[in-house]
């Protein structure tokens, strides 16, 4: 199936929900190597990782999305006609990867440095 189709059948689906208030997930299972990062990041869409600008959404060119960027796409799109004297929205994400006994959180801050005991800057 296409990245669209995929999407529409399984995460897109959740998207009304989520906007309607209610909690959602998405889970992407399977052995090493059966395209779970595929099904959820599409391909190489030119993301520069290291860089402070933010994504462009273009309406071409996004055949090969996965997952998170159409989500991303939608809901936003959603909020921004959404918006209006009912108060603001509030939006949070989280993005764990399981691995045997581990949980990662991918969307968190790394730690740099180590923190020093007893004071002192």
């Amino acid at each position: 199936a296409s990245q669209e189709v995929a999407y529409v059948h399984t995460v897109g689906a959740l998207i009304p929900r989520l906007l309607a208030g209610r909690k959602c997930a998405a889970l992407f299972i399977g052995a090493p190597g059966s395209g779970k990062s595929y099904a959820a990041f599409g391909s190489s869409f030119g993301v520069d990782r290291h860089s402070t600008e933010p994504l462009e959404f273009a309406a071409s060119g996004d055949e090969e999305w996965g997952a998170a960027p159409r989500a991303s796409r939608q809901i936003f799109e959603s909020l921004g006609e959404a918006v209006g004297p009912a108060g603001p929205l509030e939006l949070s994400v989280t993005w764990y990867e399981l691995r045997g006994t581990s949980i990662i959180d991918l969307l968190s801050t790394p730690v740099r440095g180590s923190a020093k005991k007893g004071g002192g800057s």
